[in-house]
This record gives C-alpha cells, sequence and structure tokens, in this order.
C-alpha cells in the first residue's frame, strides 16, 4: 500500500466533550493551524470514524470498517464524502506527509466560534413577502419618502397654532424682559 494515501488522525488534535442542544452527543475539536487553533463541534459518531484510520488502512477499508460496526447508519460512499470534503479539510485525517500543526482549514470567519442558524419561518414564505416591499429600497423611491416625512414635520410645525412658531421672524428675536 502506498504511505501517501495513508491517512490517520491528527496526533495534535485535542478533542473534548461539548454540550449541546442537538439530540445527539457532540465533541470539540481543536485542530491547530498556522495562525491559532482552529475549532470544530462534530457528532460523537465522527470520532468513532477516524478512530479508524490507523495509517495502516486505505480510506475505503476504514470505511468498510465503521459500516461494518454501525450497519445502516451511514452509507459507504457518504461517509466517503464525509472524509474527503469535511474530515481531510477541517485537519481533523492528515496524510502521512502532512504538516499535523498547519493542516486545519476553517470557512467561517476567523471570530466566529459557533454559527447557528435557526428557521423560524420557511424561506418559501417569507421570500415572496420579503419581495413585494422591495421596491422601497430602490433609490428613487428613498429619496421621495425623506422629502414626504421632511415635508410632512415642517408642515405641521408651521401650520398649529399650538406650537412654537419656528418658521417666523419674530421666534428667533431675543425676549425682552417685562416692564415693571
Amino acid at each position: 500500500m502506498n504511505d501517501s494515501s495513508a491517512l490517520f488522525a491528527n496526533p495534535l488534535l485535542e478533542v473534548s466533550d461539548f454540550d449541546s442542544a442537538s439530540g445527539r452527543p457532540m465533541k470539540l475539536c481543536v485542530v491547530p493551524s498556522a495562525r491559532e487553533p482552529v475549532r470544530f463541534a462534530i457528532p460523537s459518531i465522527y470520532m468513532e470514524l477516524v478512530g479508524e484510520f490507523d495509517g495502516a488502512r486505505s480510506l475505503n477499508e476504514a470505511v468498510d470498517a465503521f459500516c461494518e460496526r454501525h450497519p445502516g447508519i451511514y452509507a459507504r460512499d457518504w461517509s466517503c464524502r464525509l472524509v474527503q470534503q469535511s474530515l481531510l479539510p477541517k485537519g481533523i485525517l492528515v496524510h502521512a506527509q502532512q504538516d499535523p500543526g498547519r493542516v486545519a482549514v476553517s470557512a467561517q470567519p476567523r471570530r466566529a466560534f459557533l454559527f447557528i442558524k435557526l428557521p423560524i419561518i420557511k424561506p418559501g414564505v417569507v421570500d415572496p413577502v420579503a419581495e413585494r416591499p422591495g421596491f422601497m429600497f430602490a433609490r428613487p423611491a428613498l429619496l421621495l419618502g425623506l422629502l414626504l416625512f421632511i415635508g410632512s414635520h415642517v408642515y405641521v410645525v408651521a401650520a398649529d397654532g399650538n406650537s412654537p412658531q419656528l418658521l417666523k421672524a419674530h421666534a428667533l428675536r431675543p425676549a425682552r424682559a417685562p416692564h415693571a
């Protein structure tokens, strides 16, 4: 077997239990990278898949062993894609010739630790409703709205008899002291 195709768990990987509200147990993986450690929260069963890679097995052999231990949970091709598209790019699994301290790649912005997306209302409902008032955000509509807003405020202040007469010239003169 070719050593360049052998995969094994990153020896610098730090794994700890992760308390989350998901319905399945999670692990927090900390992988060293060139700038700072990268953190990933992954299901615990993925770490069992990582455990199948001992450096002696090929990708297919390790995935087959995992699928035999957990029949019917994950399809073989799905597990292969998980390894190639997630575990390898994240640096959780490494090739023999790779530097384990410089392999992690994160798709998230550097500041983000966790990203949570909560679909409160389905996008199929939100999109049509959000598209209808979209014309108001065009530049001409915004300028017209601003002019109407300012004009209505000037009209109310000028027309109201009880408000200070800000628009009349005598309102700008200083008040005189009362005569005794």
